[in-house]
């Protein structure tokens, strides 16, 4: 499996196009099912005042992992619309990001899992955002929008995956 001239995995090198397509299609299964199907049943609960729960994880109850998992399950989202074959533009790509987190708090709403919040909103909005800041910066810096999909690709198997189930099992765990 590896190409011996360059020392890369020879799968990523030669369908690194699939191999994002699949790594973007499971973490959108991962992040849709995970917010609607792991989180505890609760009645649901509704905050339609901005920075009120923002506030409270930080400073209240010292739960800052409520705000950063927020803020993070996006960050893959802003990067993945970018290595799409049919580059959205920025204002498309927020409001593709916007649509996204609102289909994920109306299905909590639904279904009763977590809490409608939109602090969350705002959160998956800035993750979003860094997303893309991430993947423009790496396009920037190789000079090749085929380079940084490689690299996205590669980031994607080693450290975003493993990520998503990190979060996972720590929903499993509460």
């Amino acid at each position: 499996m590896l190409d011996k001239k360059k020392g890369s995995c020879y799968f990523v090198k030669k369908n690194y196009h699939k191999t994002l397509q699949v790594i973007a299609i499971s973490y959108l299964i991962l992040l849709i099912g995970s917010h609607w199907f792991l989180l505890p049943v609760t009645p649901s609960e509704v905050n339609l005042i901005p920075l009120k729960s923002i506030y409270q994880h930080l400073f209240l109850t010292h739960e800052p992992m409520l705000v950063w998992r927020s803020f993070i399950w996006f960050v893959p989202l802003g990067i993945y619309l970018l290595a799409l074959p049919s580059v959205p533009d920025f204002t498309r790509s927020i409001k593709i990001v916007g649509i996204i987190s609102l289909l994920v708090q109306l299905g909590q709403f639904i279904w009763q899992q977590g809490y409608v919040n939109i602090d969350d909103f705002l959160l998956n909005l800035l993750g979003g955002v860094v997303g893309f800041t991430i993947y423009t910066g790496i396009w920037n810096y190789n000079s090749s929008r085929e380079k940084a999909k490689k690299i996205i690709t590669l980031l994607s198997l080693f450290v975003g995956l493993p990520t998503l189930f990190m979060f996972i099992t720590y929903y499993l765990t509460k």
